[in-house]
């Protein structure tokens, strides 16, 4: 496939009031992975559309909705792995536990 044609579309798109989520597919070298966009549209002072990636606090609500449909979809494309009932690609190891501090001896006062 040519590399200047691809991941020219996104592979979904979910659209909430002026917030667009969009969900691409990318070949890496471990293979392939997926990325999302946010983005908000707006008109500029030319009343010409333009897109932003800069969110207002009135738009949360919107980003709410578009990120719950993201998350559905990515478990459609990528289901959880069956053995660990995580989703294998994008899997986080647990944090290190944190060794036990020695408890200090009080100093007798002299």
């Amino acid at each position: 496939m040519d590399k200047t044609l691809q991941n020219t579309q996104p592979e979904a798109k979910f659209k909430s009031g002026a917030v667009v989520a969009s969900v691409w597919k990318n070949d890496g070298q471990n293979g392939p992975y997926r990325t999302v966009t946010l983005t908000r549209s707006y008109k500029d002072k030319d009343d010409k559309w333009q897109r932003t990636t800069t969110m207002r606090p009135k738009d949360m609500d919107d980003v709410i909705i578009v990120a719950g449909q993201v998350t559905e979809k990515l478990a459609e494309l990528e289901p959880a792995a069956p053995e660990t009932g995580t989703d294998a690609v994008h899997e986080t190891p647990p944090p290190k536990p944190k060794k036990a501090s020695r408890p200090r001896k009080a100093k007798q006062a002299a």
